[in-house]
Formats: structure tokens, C-alpha cells, sequence
């Protein structure tokens, strides 16, 4: 069992030195939303992980003249969740790789305005189904349709992005792991608040800001004895 479990280890890493290359260092931070500045296709971004961390956030040719295909890595010990996603016109290779003792899922997303209709892949290694199933219900899309009403959450993973800016419509998700773990201390609290992680029927909801007031202030978030310092401007 063990040798299986690092011949999958092996293959999953291979594939990801392979095909992916690092997330772009300039833009707003979040490499979902600057993945989809070049993109003709629906970027989705999870706001659930089932408790893992982002490792790898890369992007790979599928063929001449096609768009780019996201490949995105969550793990944490031996359960990970490879994700891959392209546009549903121009399907890639490796969204069909099957590799031993993982779980291949397939799942269509719309799309928005120009924007052609996702592939959305994952290869899962010890996640359950329930896991799974709120994983794909949970896919924020980085674009919407023009006149949509419906204004997606600004999802941030704090270890990776230090600053945002957010609408005082809007709402900021922190994709992390151990969501209920997390607490902040708020150096101006009458421009945000703290919105604490829920136990939801099958999931652990994001732990999130919640705009109050036009202005600028430090939010310090608090896990496992660590401390993240998060800078935010509401607009």
C-alpha cells in the first residue's frame, strides 16, 4: 500500500513539473484572476478545498493555437486534489490521464458572455465523494456575464496574497485549510469586520472580511499560533 501510495505521489508530481510553470509574479496576486486576463475561456477558482493547501498554480499548452489549460495542485499529507481546467471547445489531453488508486471527476461549467464554457477535471487522492461534490458546487468563476447581478466573492488564499482591494458590495473568502482554526485582530475595525468559519451540513464554510466602510486598514490573521498580516483597501 505504501508503494502504491508514493508511485502516485511520484506520478502526480512528475506530471505537474511537466506541465506546469510558476504563477505569475505581477498582477493582483490572485493567480486565478490574472489567469484569466488572457484567457477565452471561464476561469473557476474553489472556494472550498476540503481543508487542502495550494501547492502549484501553473498553466500549460494544450495544442497550437489553443488556450492555455490551468494546472493547479491542493495537497496536504497524502490527500491532494489535482485540478485541471481548459475550455470545453478545446479539451486537453491530460484532462483524460487516469492515474492508479485516484479519482478521475469530470465536471462542465458555463460560460459567460464571450467567454466559451469550462472543463473543469480533478484527480483526487483520499478525498471523499461528499468532499468532492461540495468541492464542484463551490467553483467561483473569475468572470461573469455582462449585467449579471450576482457579484462573485473575492476569494484570497492570505499566504500567498498580502494586499486587496474590494468593492463595499462585495465580500472576501479566505481559502485556507483548518477554515474553522482562523481568527483576525482588525486595526480599524469601522472599515471591516471578521466573518468566522460555519459548520455547514457537509463542509466547513471560509473564514472572510466583510466590508463596513470606505477606507484602508490591517487585518492580522491568526492560525495555529502564526500570524499573517493582510493589508485591505474597500472602495
Amino acid at each position: 500500500m505504501k508503494s502504491r501510495r508514493r508511485l502516485l505521489a511520484t506520478a502526480i508530481a512528475g506530471f505537474l513539473a511537466f506541465s506546469t510553470v510558476p504563477a505569475l509574479a505581477m498582477g493582483t496576486g490572485n493567480p486565478y484572476e490574472d489567469a484569466q486576463v488572457g484567457l477565452n475561456y471561464v476561469v473557476y477558482q474553489p472556494a472550498y478545498t476540503a481543508g487542502l493547501s495550494l501547492t502549484n498554480f501553473g498553466m500549460h499548452t494544450c495544442a497550437a493555437g489553443q488556450d492555455e489549460a490551468l494546472n493547479i495542485n491542493y495537497a496536504a499529507g497524502k490527500k491532494s486534489i489535482l485540478l485541471t481546467e481548459s475550455s470545453s471547445t478545446n479539451i486537453c489531453v491530460e484532462n483524460f490521464m487516469l492515474i492508479r488508486g485516484a479519482t478521475r471527476t469530470v465536471v462542465n461549467k458555463p460560460g459567460a458572455g464571450n467567454l466559451a464554457a469550462t472543463q473543469v477535471v480533478t484527480i483526487s487522492v483520499g478525498i471523499e465523494r461528499a468532499q468532492l461534490n461540495v468541492f464542484f458546487s463551490l467553483l467561483v468563476p473569475r468572470a461573469t456575464a455582462p449585467g449579471s447581478t450576482v457579484v462573485p466573492p473575492v476569494l484570497i488564499d492570505p499566504t500567498i496574497v498580502k494586499y486587496a482591494g474590494i468593492s463595499l458590495t462585495n465580500v472576501i473568502s479566505f481559502t485556507v485549510p483548518d477554515p474553522d482554526k482562523w481568527s483576525a485582530t482588525i486595526t480599524n475595525s469601522k472599515i471591516v469586520s471578521f466573518i468566522p468559519s460555519k459548520v455547514r451540513l457537509l463542509y466547513i464554510s471560509n473564514p472572510g472580511l466583510k466590508p463596513l466602510k470606505k477606507g484602508k486598514t490591517i487585518v492580522t490573521l491568526h492560525h495555529n499560533g502564526k500570524n499573517i498580516v493582510f493589508s485591505l483597501t474597500v472602495y
